[in-house]
């Protein structure tokens, strides 16, 4: 980390308009985790069952023949 940063500051510095006034450095710390899954495979219908569920959310239906109409039940 610190030859990045002294080859960064050597680079500003040969730009005879700028000049470095302070500087500061900061990291976070990162967590590796191991997680354990298995894959599920989606069927044509599941798809179809979360499009339906995601339109039925954001319709805005007010009475019960309108849904009935839309399911053509």
């Amino acid at each position: 980390m610190n030859e990045l940063k002294g080859r960064l500051t050597k680079e500003l510095q040969q730009d005879f308009n700028v000049k470095i006034m302070g500087s500061l450095s900061w990291s976070l710390p990162v967590h590796s985790l191991e997680i354990e899954y298995n894959t599920v495979k989606r069927t044509k219908m599941d798809i179809l069952m979360k499009m339906m569920l995601i339109a039925f959310g954001k319709a805005e239906i007010a009475a019960a023949e309108e849904l009935s109409e839309i399911l053509l039940v």
